[in-house]
């Protein structure tokens, strides 16, 4: 009986220690369950809050109108060709400008810019001519109209061109929603887990008002908090840290940060459209820029699902257009 009773001794005291090993590096923060956030698209965010900073608790989910021309991307996406908006040329012989030029014509007339006499010839050229020739003709018979007809014939273009323009920028919407929905499809709708994809670029633009998207420095302070050393915050483009990851996962260890793997599109083939890691690593972009002479980096974190350490890791920012990095955002602001 008293050798059953020491080995079980034993067996408690060696699980102790084991577990207390295990615990290295391994603190659980103050953390709280703040308001939830409301976007401008009515998309609902869980958000938590460590040592003063409120994170969201899922990925960002905005989509700029353009999705891919703008820079964010779901899962498996290409890239369509960008539109060039001063390529838009407006036909002077169209007759809805010719119809803006008459109009803008007849409001200086009722102004008192144009007399009667000029009024009434340019009613009488405006049935035969087309508007260059009808400037002309304006030059050599209504010689005082001539400098209003030109301002008008401004106005009349400025219009045509916006219109334009808008509509080149309704059809792009339009194209690139049609393109982002059947990548959508044939992802299993990644979005709808993961949140989008973003360029560097596009990452800052779809933050929400009153966020930011986190420094490097806003990352360390999380880590610092989860129990990260300082020797081991410093150290770049390895694995940091002991179960730090661990507990900014999902699950019951996890402090509700909720990372999910949405994989990333990175530069391990820049001739195809190199999407990686899905359900594997999570990478999201900091804030922080370095420039050299011919490129830029950005700082971001990598977590796996196949370690409990963070990675912090440098990425190039503008490696191709027609191919950027893509990666996850969390957003940040301070509590007060």
């Amino acid at each position: 009986m008293k050798k059953i009773l020491l080995i079980l001794t034993v067996l408690i005291w060696m699980f102790a220690c084991q577990k207390e090993n295990v615990s290295v590096g391994y603190e659980v923060p103050e953390v709280k369950k703040v308001e939830d956030f409301v976007d401008q698209d009515g998309k609902v965010y869980k958000c938590i809050e460590v040592d003063g900073l409120i994170w969201m608790a899922e990925n960002l989910a905005r989509r700029l109108p353009l999705g891919g021309r703008d820079g964010c991307f779901t899962y498996n996406e290409s890239l369509l060709d960008s539109i060039d908006y001063s390529s838009v040329v407006i036909d002077p012989f169209d007759d809805n400008y010719f119809s803006l030029f008459l109009a803008e014509l007849k409001l200086a007339h009722e102004e008192g810019k144009i007399s009667e006499e000029d009024w009434q010839i340019i009613e009488g050229i405006s049935i035969y001519f087309p508007v260059p020739t009808f400037l002309l003709q304006i030059k050599n018979k209504a010689p005082n109209s001539y400098d209003v007809a030109v301002a008008c014939k401004d106005v009349a273009y400025n219009q045509m061109y916006e219109a334009g323009c808008q509509k080149i920028y309704e059809k792009a919407i339009q194209e690139g929603l049609e393109h982002f929905e059947e990548a959508e499809a044939a992802n299993g709708y990644y979005t709808k887990t993961y949140g989008y994809l973003y360029t560097y670029d596009a990452a800052k633009a779809a933050i929400p008002e009153g966020w930011r998207l986190p420094s490097d420095e806003d990352w360390k302070k999380l880590e610092r908090a989860l129990g990260m050393s300082d020797e081991e915050i410093e150290k770049q483009d390895v694995w940091r840290g002991e179960r730090q990851a661990a507990l900014l996962k999902e699950g019951e260890e996890g402090i509700g940060f909720a990372v999910r793997y949405g994989g990333a599109r990175g530069l391990t083939n820049i001739l195809v459209d190199n999407y990686i890691n899905l359900g594997q690593n999570a990478y999201f972009w900091c804030s922080d820029m370095v420039q050299t002479d011919t490129l830029s980096y950005g700082l971001t974190r990598n977590i796996a699902i196949y370690t409990d350490k963070i990675m912090r890791m440098s990425t190039v920012v503008d490696h191709r257009s027609s191919r950027p990095v893509l990666y996850s955002v969390r957003c940040v602001k301070d509590k007060n």
